[in-house]
């Protein structure tokens, strides 16, 4: 439990920046082969990160550097845990062993604040706590002005027919339990406002590179969640249902 953990800057994380932080340099990651180390922390690993010490020790060995990980990527070798293997597990209608990457991940060190791309209100804030899962996990929606299905070489020229199909459902994954404190279902959420801080290991889902998953749905999901990877069966109606990040991120690669 985070509770008791300095405050001070919180009331900065509701106010929206009037300037971006300087992007530092990445690299672009190829998770669709196998990895020396491994990605998931152990439940032990999970439950010692918990203990004070433990925990500001492991902040202070954080990552420094910082990486994108690629959406429409079939990881085969990484999802390592029964939440992605489980074919009964259904998220909004997507099922199956789950190796297609539809979001992009933001990797960095433990803290790194996470900013609103534009104006929106929360949809829905939770934690999911299977090893795997996305840990604190902040959803909120944005009107787009643009049809979100448009691609990143036509999205300017594409106009939405109805007054709702602008509308872009954003979920923001693996953060710190901070994250989703003070949020409720309608809050309004402004462009530039710091929503939330990459999670360690204890509350980020048991990932152990500390990062954020970012993506974008046309639809809102039923609640604090969305299929992060979907089986190569469902991956054609998954790129329709969840576009390309980069239609908000740029042309990160």
């Amino acid at each position: 439990d985070d509770d008791d953990d300095d405050d001070d800057d919180d009331d900065d994380d509701e106010k929206s920046s009037s300037r971006w932080e300087e992007v530092p340099d990445y690299t672009l990651l190829d998770l669709t082969v196998s990895s020396a180390m491994a990605q998931l922390a152990t439940e032990e690993e999970r439950i010692a990160a918990k203990n004070r010490k433990l925990w500001q020790k492991t902040k202070s060995m954080s990552n420094t550097t910082y990486a994108v990980g690629r959406y429409d990527e079939n990881r085969i070798n990484l999802y390592k845990s029964d939440l992605f293997d489980d074919t009964d597990n259904d998220i909004d209608g997507f099922d199956g062993a789950r190796t297609v990457h539809i979001g992009i991940d933001l990797d960095g060190p433990v803290g790194t604040k996470v900013y609103a791309f534009t104006d929106g209100v929360v949809h829905s804030v939770g934690y999911n706590p299977a090893l795997g899962d996305y840990g604190n996990v902040v959803v909120v929606e944005h009107d787009l002005g643009i049809c979100p299905s448009a691609t990143l070489t036509n999205v300017e020229e594409i106009a939405c027919e109805s007054s709702t199909s602008n509308k872009v459902y954003a979920l923001y994954g693996h953060l710190d339990s901070k994250s989703i404190k003070g949020k409720s279902k309608g809050k309004q959420i402004k462009k530039g406002q710091v929503l939330g801080r990459f999670g360690d290991i204890h509350e980020n889902g048991g990932w152990k590179l500390p990062h954020v998953h970012f993506q974008l749905s046309v639809s809102p999901p039923e609640t604090h969640n969305m299929p992060g990877a979907v089986s190569l069966r469902d991956r054609a109606r998954a790129l329709i249902e969840y576009p390309d990040p980069r239609l908000v991120l740029g042309p990160l690669y």
